[in-house]
């Protein structure tokens, strides 16, 4: 049988001359000498068709080192006296009992005489023990989907070996956007995250040649989370069966909350589920597959889901917790399920209202809590006091079920790019208290382009978490370096530098950021101008150490991206800090506009090798070159108002490229008439009168509850209130109390909302400290079918006033 090789052997392939990739052999077993030519690949006469891969794995990695093709025979082709790779459960693997005691997952490699045996305790684990000799042994690395490290031999021999181990949680994925469902989705079928030894990519369903084939790592059913949705909201209606649906206090039923208390509803969902885990059965019966067997039960994608009835009252004051009331309907729900098929579990999400653990109530033996903790500072790790009370939920609720798994935060949310954000250096730890508590299984979502593609060093992060999933104990900063100095060459060692000293400033002026910061305020300090300048001196010095190598070159451009974009977006806070100082602002070093096209063109680069040339993909990268060019548009030498004291350093103000837009409704555009040459546009109501709301101001707490504590809100800012000029300073919000944790919104009437942080760099931090917030605004009220015509929003003040005691 003739070896084949797999097609992305045909994908970039940079090599990189560093020792520390280049494994010292000197042993005795030869798999590749020019005299004795390749040793062949042994697999059983009935292998898998994950064996098969793995051995096709093995042959296409080996050949592509030195130019030959390495045979794939069965045992029955072979002759036994000859040695040979055994890859899989073949005779000499199973007669020297190397497949003995070993899980699914679990590896083994030993030479045994002149043999070499790769084998595992299931297909995975095959795969495993060909991706470790590989890794380990012979110094392949596999960085991203389109580029990987062989190092080129003449000969390929190893020592003695006898090595095995099993990932240390049963469950790892990375929802990236190069699994996700979207234009970037990748076609490898699995194979990418395979050799680095995840075992999902998220909706993206792993080929069974991988090793996945349904069971307790596919991608739960009907949806990863908020599954009520497809079990109730979508079958079921308030008008139909308003006895599963909470009562509003005027007695009618709310159509977005269930009412989980209702025994109706248990065994409606029950029975969704049932028909679910039956097709599914039978669909993988026909198709000689193994069926999934985790299923998903959940609330909506909101806070106030809160069940009102005297029953889920009772429970949560008894339980302390609201989590007890979806804990007690999914805890039914599972053992009717597991009357039936005693193989399948039910998972759940302990999201925003569920997160804290009730008292004393524990998840059924079949069900799954996934715990999905939106208020962890993922700055610091999880064993930080700035996490006290994210670590004591961990814990709790560890003792609480016997299948926990963890949904992780990999990025914030923001829009196109993203800020730097050191949040590697919390993977280890992270991942060593998960293993201690008895976590079964980690998911991170990492799915959004600007996480992957144009976000913070997003290739490294995810080769990174890769890594210390399958192995917590790992040491985590000589991973680091081995990425740096392996995909970026002579420009590593500055990288890696430019990592620590971003961790250092961070760790120094941060109070630590959430999953929901995106580019506003205090998070960001450690941002500041002299960070700003001695960081793009390092990528200087690195894009200098690699200037003959383009390829090179483009990969340190992509990670020098975040840091351009920062340059760019602070620009403001970044000058009038500079200013501060003694300098002029014209002394400023960095040419924004340089930046700017630097970052355009690393952008094109990054689309050109990663995604298909395809309409939808195009607008991604428009949308992004366009962002790019409002930001850099935004002018620094803007008037200050003469009515507030700008010198006093404690009013601020905020230009509008800082606010962040949800609904899609306002827009961010040049203007020449906008004092800062931007403005973020938002349509009036179509129909005006007098006490038409325009906007709103107020605060949330993101502390408390992501997007919905709204902590304080301003006097509606209505259509009256606007001058004879339609333009000018107008006070939109007046003595809102300030906290360290502070989120400014602007609701508007079509669009949802607006937000930014009410903090500012340079004012002077008090809590509770009391301001108004002043907005320069135009309005052109323009009726058209649509719209009343347009409100502009040229820029923001927070004044400070007094302080509460």
């Amino acid at each position: 049988m003739p070896a084949f090789f797999h097609p992305l052997l045909a994908l970039a392939v940079v090599a990189v001359s560093l020792s520390a990739l280049t494994p010292k052999v000197c042993g005795q077993h030869v798999l590749y000498d020019p005299a004795i030519g390749a040793r062949p690949i042994i697999v059983a006469d009935d292998a898998s068709e994950a064996e098969l891969t793995a051995a096709n794995e093995l042959a296409s990695h080996l050949g592509g080192m030195v130019g030959v093709e390495f045979p794939v025979v069965p045992e029955a082709a072979h002759p036994a006296e000859e040695p040979g790779i055994h890859v899989g459960s073949t005779r000499l693997a199973t007669e020297k009992g190397l497949l003995e005691g070993l899980n699914e997952e679990a590896w083994r490699i030993r030479t045994v005489g002149p043999d070499l045996v790769l084998t595992g305790g299931g297909p995975r684990g095959v795969l495993y023990a060909v991706y470790h000799l590989l890794e380990d042994d012979l110094g392949v690395r596999w960085w991203t989907p389109w580029e990987k490290h062989l190092v080129a031999r003449e000969r390929i021999e190893i020592e003695e070996i006898d090595r095995q181990g099993e990932p240390a949680f049963s469950y790892r994925a990375i929802n990236s956007v190069m699994s996700a469902t979207s234009p970037f989705a990748l076609t490898d079928g699995g194979a990418f995250v395979t050799r680095n030894r995840l075992n999902s990519m998220g909706p993206v369903p792993i080929e069974s040649r991988y090793g996945v084939d349904g069971g307790l790592i596919a991608y739960p059913r009907p949806w990863v989370a908020h599954t009520l949705n497809h079990l109730l909201f979508s079958r079921a209606t308030p008008q139909d069966r308003p006895e599963f649906f909470s009562q509003r206090a005027d007695g009618t039923p709310d159509p977005g909350v269930a009412e989980l208390m209702n025994p109706g509803l248990r065994q409606f969902v029950a029975d969704q589920l049932r028909d679910l885990i039956a097709t599914d059965r039978r669909r993988a019966e026909e198709a000689g597959a193994r069926p999934p067997l985790l299923y998903h039960v959940s609330k909506a994608d909101k806070y106030v889901t809160q069940s009102t009835s005297p029953a889920a009252v009772k429970l949560r004051q008894e339980q302390g917790a609201e989590s007890a009331v979806l804990l007690d309907f999914v805890n039914t729900i599972g053992t009717k399920i597991a009357a039936e098929y005693p193989d399948v579990r039910i998972e759940t999400l302990a999201y925003m209202d569920t997160e804290t653990p009730p008292r004393s109530m524990n998840a059924a033996p079949n069900v799954v809590v996934t715990l999905a903790d939106t208020h962890t500072r993922i700055s610091h790790s999880i064993t930080h006091p700035i996490n006290r009370l994210s670590y004591e939920k961990l814990r709790a609720w560890s003792q609480r079920t016997d299948h926990l798994r963890l949904w992780l935060y990999g990025y914030t949310f923001a829009t196109g790019f993203e800020l730097p954000l050191p949040i590697e250096f919390t993977y280890a730890e992270n991942y060593r208290t998960f293993q201690e508590v008895g976590a079964e299984g980690i998911m991170v979502q990492f799915e959004a382009p600007q996480a992957t593609l144009t976000g913070d060093m997003g290739d490294f992060k995810f080769w990174l978490m890769a890594k210390l999933m399958e192995d917590p104990s790992r040491d985590a900063q000589a991973l680091m370096a081995v990425y740096t100095d392996g995909y970026y060459g002579p420009a590593g060692q500055y990288i890696l530098e430019y990592r620590q000293s971003l961790h250092n400033a961070s760790q120094r002026h941060t109070m630590g950021y959430t999953w929901l910061t995106r580019f506003h305020g205090p998070t960001y300090h450690y941002l500041n101008s002299t960070f700003i300048l001695d960081a793009q001196k390092r990528f200087d010095q690195a894009e200098a150490a690699v200037s003959d190598s383009p390829e090179l070159l483009k990969r340190v451009r992509h990670a020098r991206l975040s840091l351009d974009w920062a340059t760019l977006l602070r620009h403001p806070f970044i000058i009038r800090e500079w200013q501060a100082k003694g300098h002029e602002a014209s002394a400023w070093p960095i040419d924004r506009h340089v930046v700017a096209e630097r970052m355009k063109q690393t952008v094109r680069d990054i689309f050109a090798a990663r995604a298909p040339d395809t309409a939808p993909v195009q607008t991604q990268i428009t949308q992004r070159v366009n962002q790019i060019d409002l930001v850099a548009a935004l002018r620094t030498d803007w008037p200050c108002p003469d009515r507030f004291d700008l010198a006093g350093g404690e009013v601020r103000e905020l230009a509008p490229t800082l606010l962040q837009s949800y609904g899609g409704g306002a827009t961010l555009i040049e203007d020449d008439q906008a004092v800062m040459g931007v403005t973020m546009r938002w349509p009036l109501p179509a129909s005006i009168q007098d006490d038409t709301s325009l906007l709103t101001a107020g605060l949330w707490d993101v502390s408390k509850m992501p997007l919905q504590n709204v902590t304080e809100r301003g006097e509606p800012f209505r259509a009256r209130d606007v001058d004879s000029t339609n333009s000018g300073f107008y006070r939109i919000a007046k003595d809102l109390t300030l906290s360290d944790s502070s989120v400014l919104f602007l609701a508007l009437p079509i669009d949802w909302f607006l937000q930014t942080s009410a903090d500012l760099p340079g004012m002077q931090r008090r809590d509770h400290q009391k301001v108004d917030v002043w907005a320069e605004m135009r309005f052109k009220f323009e009726p058209t079918e649509a719209t009343g015509g347009f409100g502009y929003l040229d820029r923001i003040l927070i004044v400070p006033g007094k302080t509460v005691e």
